[in-house]
């Protein structure tokens, strides 16, 4: 009996040394893509769910680890910051500090994730802290993309930020984005342009393709929360058990075009603070006019470890 009861007690200290070890520490992890719509070389960096997370005082590891990686172009995938149950727990202060260390000299452009988007339409409950959030990262150099297009960002790419309807996100949703509504949203995109779409949620990555985009960026999974290996994430924010998109890069071919989805695991947490076998994840995307994509993998690419302290 003894021998059990030491067993299982090692197995929850291993346990918690990973949860804790992932919760503070992030990777960096390099993609390459390539296409013949692009007229420059392009480093595109791809934040997610950053959720009030601070990696050192004011996000300065964080946002060093991002300039090391020389990047063209900082997108936010959504949620930055976290939706409380009550207006006065939410905090910006880390997205802001973020995007005042790197936004004065780095076109830094947010999409809406689902905590932004309920502090922006809930109003009733949250009065105007979507809004001062939002005139805070615009003020410390930031632009939201809420259902609009940035036209020809870097000389090079056209990025749009499409928000899911916040009802898309309840527990247990399998909820179906269609063409139309897409189009409705944010218009159609330049075919002649490499378009980048924002979008938080990546379940609806055969639309977004058939949109248009060249590239979607995605977030909101968290990666799984936990990843087994050789089956990937456990579980999605709707409670969908090992979602099919969860991290990496996914792609499709259709309409005689190439489309790419990458998903980040985000950097933070929020309601069940957990993260195990799954760090955050800051994405360094290089985009070449020229020469051949890397083949796809389950979290491909260069990686580099950094932590919190």
């Amino acid at each position: 009996m003894n021998i059990v009861i030491s067993v299982i007690a090692l197995c929850i200290l291993w346990i918690w040394v990973i949860v804790h070890h992932d919760t503070s520490h992030f990777v960096v992890r390099t993609y390459e893509l390539a296409s013949d719509k692009l007229k420059k070389d392009l480093t595109v960096c791809l934040i997610s769910d950053l959720h009030e997370k601070d990696y050192g005082a004011k996000n300065a590891r964080l946002a060093e680890a991002i300039r090391n990686g020389k990047p063209d172009l900082i997108l936010s995938a959504g949620d930055l910051i976290t939706c409380h149950h009550k207006a006065k727990d939410c905090n910006d202060e880390a997205a802001v500090a973020l995007v005042r260390a790197l936004a004065q000299d780095i076109p830094f452009l947010c999409g809406m994730g689902n905590h932004e988007s309920k502090l922006a339409t809930d109003t009733d409950n949250y009065g105007d802290t979507y809004a001062r959030y939002e005139a805070r990262i615009s003020e410390a150099g930031a632009r939201t993309l809420r259902n609009e297009t940035a036209r020809d960002v870097c000389g090079a790419v056209d990025v749009t930020g499409f928000e899911i309807d916040p009802e898309s996100y309840r527990r247990f949703s399998r909820s179906c984005l269609d063409e139309e509504t897409l189009k409705e949203a944010v218009g159609v995109p330049d075919p002649g342009k490499y378009t980048i779409l924002i979008a938080h949620d990546p379940r609806h990555f055969k639309t977004y393709a058939a949109w248009g985009a060249d590239l979607t960026v995605s977030g909101h999974v968290h990666g799984g929360i936990a990843r087994l290996p050789g089956i990937g994430g456990v579980i999605a924010p709707s409670f969908e058990l090992f979602p099919h998109y969860d991290a990496g890069e996914y792609t499709l071919e259709g309409n005689g075009r190439h489309h790419t989805m990458i998903i980040s695991c985000g950097l933070g947490t929020h309601t069940l603070h957990v993260r195990f076998n799954n760090p955050g994840e800051v994405c360094m995307i290089k985009l070449r006019g020229t020469g051949a994509a890397k083949a796809p993998a389950d979290l491909p690419g260069k990686e580099e470890a950094w932590h919190s302290k």
